[in-house]
Formats: structure tokens, sequence, C-alpha cells
């Protein structure tokens, strides 16, 4: 019943070069390929799948139950093991259908395989508008001489307690497993690690090696000989001197796979990565050098899809916020900065080489997407709505009288708009007389900010023609902020923004490609994210949400929106909208907060899926140091203390950025745990 989509003479004439025999899925990884795969499963297997809400910190280390299942690939049945997988992308669409999955072809039957592949990832494109972006990026990494992970496109299927039905368009992604190894380096031993919040790629635990195996997630289980091998690289890197520093370092690492690992990360914008979250990558141990290699993974938010400020004008330099001890380190090196610097500007030259590439995988993905479900499954993803805006039920009413906070409301210009035509027409939607103009007084005030900037001739009104530039040089809502409040309520600030950066790639890889080149020569400095993952840079959503996603903006955005009393309450509206706040909470009102009601609460007013509730719940029980519950007016005193010292200018009001950097200091660090 299933058909493998043909390629087109085009697609043979960009697709990536010839595979060496011997190679696992030599024909079935094809970038413009479309597969079809079918899932079936009975109610029961699909419920049971799901996981256990994580006792830790947020999302991060989810364990996902396997079960057995029927998957037909390209016509052809197999029975494996089949589960979910993923983070964020789990997350963003754990109330939907089209969920991240993993294929374990060899679980069920031993020697099983499709092509020879034993795993296979169906990725769903969490936060990319475009659904290429994956394919793309790991052709960048390649094209720079790394070894990566093959991809392919998918129509997806599935049976669910005999109902059929479509899941539309995954990309396929190779497992970075003993096969991948063997391929690229003759070898599949060694210790292969999976890192989850080893931040700048390389963190030193002390000397026990039961303190590394969580975060670094070790596949099979490493010798003495290799657990002491990766300490003492760790400890290389934090704790020796300069001279030790950069006469061991090349003995215990790749230096010339890392400076391509490096400059292709920089190049591609691609924030969600070793550098700043410390995931989505791993590190092997190659027995033949005994030296680490690291590995990309997990690319879909590559181009600028992860807000990190201006991915465009992102720093070559240093494409990353604090301190990263390992590239600081390395980039001290001249050999090591001229070999890095080699490589970025061979990696902006093949970004310019994209385009014929990127035609022929959105060909193939087009037709496919519009059998994507309607509904993904809310979240965190691509332009979805923004919280409720209103602050838990029966909140007072916001400093500046039911606005409905810092995002626009439905059908208002929000950086989770399509595209950028659809963006020009909703600004036009503005133009009461209509003559084709906007005038700044037809806009919300709220919008009035970026008429200034739209005007480009300075004659105090804009015409389709300056909307259109305007929205062009901004990118279609990279790292902008997302659609704002879905309804007004009492005060509380819009939801936070989307994070499926631009959908016009092509033009993305124009200018980041002249920006690195820039750099390069001397003629631009590039920007350097700040405050943790960087302010984003303002895509045309402008007011809609916080654009980027610094720690204490999004906080402190986050927890005023609970409370519902404005963006800069008075002392007394914050008190006394907490105390309403944990009277909504106490659900069977026997004076007390479970961690569970608390987590709820949060949840019913900032929206479930991954976003600022998953982080924001765990992390404020942990910090009231409570076991299995707490006194309401225990609760409440303690925001009260809180609000009065974060109150830092003694105005008697309260500052997103006050109670932004108040909650860096009482909560506890996140603990990325596993869970890919």
């Amino acid at each position: 019943m299933n058909t493998l989509y043909p390629l087109t003479s085009l697609i043979a004439l960009v697709a990536a070069p010839a595979l060496a025999q011997g190679q696992t899925g030599a024909t079935f990884f094809a970038p413009t390929t479309v597969h079809t795969l079918h899932l079936s499963l009975t109610q029961e297997q699909w419920d049971s799948m799901s996981p256990s809400r994580p006792q830790g910190f947020g999302p991060m280390d989810l364990e996902f139950p396997e079960v057995k299942s029927t998957v037909t690939v390209d016509g052809k049945d197999y029975v494996v093991g089949l589960r979910f997988k993923g983070n964020s992308s789990y997350m963003s669409s754990s109330r939907g259908l089209k969920r991240p999955f993993k294929i374990d072809f060899n679980k069920q039957v031993k020697g099983q395989s499709h092509e020879g592949i034993t795993k296979l990832n169906l990725n769903n494109n969490f936060s990319d508008r475009t659904q290429i972006r994956e394919t793309l990026a790991y052709e960048i990494f390649r094209r720079m001489g790394l070894p990566s992970p093959r991809t392919t496109l998918a129509k997806v299927g599935i049976t669910l307690g005999g109902e059929e039905k479509s899941l539309g368009l995954y990309t396929l992604v190779q497992q970075v497993d003993s096969n991948f190894l063997k391929e690229h380096y003759g070898t599949g031993e060694g210790m292969l690690l999976k890192p989850e919040g080893a931040r700048g790629g390389i963190t030193y635990l002390g000397d026990d090696w039961s303190r590394y195996e969580k975060g670094y997630d070790p596949k099979g289980k490493p010798s003495a000989t290799e657990q002491a091998r990766l300490i003492a690289f760790a400890k290389l890197v934090h704790q020796a001197d300069e001279a030790t520093f950069q006469k061991e370092i090349g003995s215990f690492l790749d230096t010339e796979g890392f400076a391509k690992f490096l400059a292709a990360t920089a190049v591609t914008s691609n924030g969600d990565n070793f550098l700043g979250m410390g995931h989505n990558f791993y590190i092997w141990l190659n027995p033949k050098t005994n030296k680490f290699v690291y590995l990309p993974w997990d690319l879909n938010m590559a181009f600028g899809g992860f807000p990190i400020g201006d991915a465009v004008h992102l720093s070559i330099k240093k494409p990353y916020s604090g301190e990263s001890k390992l590239t600081d380190r390395l980039l001290a090196i001249p050999a090591f900065r001229a070999a890095y610097e080699k490589s970025c500007r061979e990696g902006a030259k093949l970004m310019t080489e994209l385009n014929a590439l990127h035609d022929s995988v959105a060909a193939a993905a087009k037709p496919i997407m519009a059998f994507d479900p309607k509904d993904a499954g809310g979240g965190f993803g691509p332009g979805g709505p923004g919280g409720p805006g209103g602050g838990f039920p029966g909140g007072g009413r916001g400093e500046r009288g039911g606005e409905g906070g810092f995002g626009p409301p439905p059908g208002e210009f929000g950086g989770g708009a399509p595209d950028p035509a659809e963006q020009v027409n909703q600004l036009l939607s503005f133009d009461k007389n209509g003559d084709g103009k906007l005038f700044k007084a037809e806009l919300p005030e709220r919008l009035q900010p970026l008429f200034d900037q739209a005007d480009s001739n300075h004659d105090k009104q804009v015409t389709r023609a300056e909307l259109e530039a305007f929205v062009a040089s901004r990118g279609s809502g990279p790292n902008g902020g997302g659609q704002g409040g879905g309804r007004r309520g009492g005060g509380g600030p819009g939801g936070p923004g989307g994070m499926g950066g631009t959908n016009d790639l092509k033009t993305f890889f124009a200018q980041r490609s002249a920006s690195v080149l820039a750099q390069l020569d001397g003629k631009e400095e590039g920007v350097i994210p700040q405050g943790g993952f960087g302010p984003g840079g303002g895509g045309p959503g402008g007011p809609g949400g916080p654009g980027g996603f610094d720690p204490a903006q999004m906080l402190g955005t986050s927890f005023l929106q609970l409370t519902g009393a404005g963006e800069a309450p008075t002392l007394t509206a914050f008190n006394a909208a907490w105390k309403k706040g944990a009277e909504f909470c106490d659900k069977n009102h026997d004076s007390t907060l479970t961690r569970d009601e608390l987590q709820a609460g949060i949840s019913g007013v900032l929206g479930g899926g991954f976003g600022p509730a998953q982080f924001l719940g765990p992390q404020l029980w942990s910090a009231l140091k409570a076991k299995d519950s707490v006194p309401v007016a225990t609760f409440t005193a303690t925001m009260a203390k809180w609000g009065v010292s974060w109150d830092t200018n003694k105005d008697g009001k309260l500052t997103v950025a006050e109670v932004g950097a108040g909650l860096l200091q009482v909560l506890p660090p996140p603990d990325f745990g596993g869970g890919f």
C-alpha cells in the first residue's frame, strides 16, 4: 500500500556525493527522497508510551517506555521496538499525534534491519516552519568534512486503535551508534557519550566516575581506562595551567575536527548547541588515536531557529555568551584559531552553494506538509499562541487597567505569523480609511514603535512597498517575539514568542555568509549573545513576547504573568496577587500547597507543553525547600519577602528586570538530565 516517491533528474544533480559501499542505508538516506512509513498501535500501547512526569527539573529527564509495534517502511512490514524521543520536540507536541519517534528494528527480532539500519529516528521538525532545516544543516557539516548523520524525508501515517490518521512530514535521521562509527572510522569500538548539560562541551565534576554517568549518558559500559580518560580530559580543560593545556590538548582532542565542528556550529547560527545549552552532540573516544571526537546531533534549530539574538550577525570571534572553557582556551592558541577561521570561511562559501539543494528538498517536502495534522499538539512550537495573558483566575486587574499585556491580541502583528506576506496584510488591516497606506495613529499604541522603522522616507505614512521592505529586512520573525496572549486578561504579559526563526532560508544563507566573511575580513564586529542565551534580535513581532531566551527576562516575565498584576506592580498588588494565586492553587482548600497543586496552577496560567511553566514550577518548589507540602501562609510570606528584596531601587514597585534578577538569585540552577 505504500510507495516510494521517485527522484527527479534535478534532484540527482544536487544530491550528496555517492555513498561508499557497505554503509548502512546507502540508498535509503537521500535528502530529497520521500519514503512512506506507517505505525500500527493499539490505544493501550500509545498510552503506555507516554513518559511519567519528571520529578526533577523540567522535562529534561524524560524516560520513554518502549512498546512492541508493527512498522511498515516503503511497503515492508517489521515488528519493532517503538518509543517516543526528544525533549523540547516531544514536550511541544505531547498533546497531539505528530510526536518524535525512535524505531529499533533489532529489539524484537534479533538481527533484523532495514537496509542495514537497526535504529531510525523520526524527527517531527519541531519549531521549524520550513521543515527542512535539519536536512540542510547536516549537509553543511558533511561538506565541511565532518562525519554526520545522514537524513531523508518521510510521509508518516499511523493506525491508532483501528483508526488511520496522517502525521505528515518527518525528517528521518541516521542513528549515531557503532554502525555509524564503523562507517566513518573503521571501528565501532570506543566509548560513545551523549552529554546533557555539559555546557561548553566538557565539564569537570571531580574524580568519581559516578558523577559523570547521568550527565554524559554513555552508550554501553565504558572501561575503567575510558572513564579515567574522560575525567583527565575534563581536568585538563578546567584545571591545567595554560602551558600544560597547550602542550597536552592535542593528545586528548582531535583538534582539527573540533575546529571544523565549532566553525560549522557558528556559521549555521545553531544556538541549541554544546556551547550554550550543553547538549545536542556526541563525544566519542577513538580507540585508534585515544583522542576525543565531537559529532553533531539535532540540528533542527540551525540557521537562526533558536533564539540567540541576531542570528545573521552572530559573532564568529565568540559565538556564545559567558565562558566556554574548552573553546576559550583553544581559540587563544594561534594555530587553532587560524584553522577555525579557515573552516568558517569554507562554511560561509558552502552556505551560498546550498540553494539548489534547498529548492529540491523544499519541492519534495511541500506536498507532504499538506498532510500534517492541523493541530500539532500545542506547546512552545513555531508561531503558537502565547499564554492566556491574565494571571491566576480571580487575580486583580493590571496596573494598566485590563490591557492584554506585552503581546498584541490575536490578529495583530506577532512573530507567529507564518510568512512575510501575511505579516504585511496583518499590518494593513489597521488601514481604517482603506487608502492603502498606514498612519501612525491608525496603529495600536504597542505597535506604533514599528511605524518609524518602516517609514523609510519619513513622510509620516507607510505604503505596502515600505511594509514589505521592512518585513524583509527583519526576516519573517527570526528570534522576535511571538504572538501575545490569546485573550485579554487582568494585565498579565503576553505569551512567549515562537522559536521558529525565518522561513526564508535562502535569504538567510546569503546574509549570514556575507556577515561571516565580513567579520573574518575585519569589516564587521559580529554580535556576541548576551544574558545567557541572548536577547532576541527583534523580529517583526516586536512588542509580541520576549524576543529571546534570556533567563532573567523569561523568568521575570513569566513570574509577573502568573500574578496578573501588570508589568510593574506595586508591592501591595504583587502580594495580593500571590495570595489569590495560592488560594487558586489550593484545590482541596486545606490551606497547604503540594508540589502537584503548585505546578498545576502555574501550568494553568502559563500553559502546558515545553514552556516557562515546565521550568519555573519545579525550580520554584525547590527554592521553597518544601518536602511534601508548604502552608499557604508560609508560601505567601515567602513571596512577600522576595518581593521586598527584589525592589532594588526601593520605589515600591517591581519591574520585569528586578523580578528576573531576583529569581536568578533564589532559584536553584537547572539540572538538564538525559532524555534522548
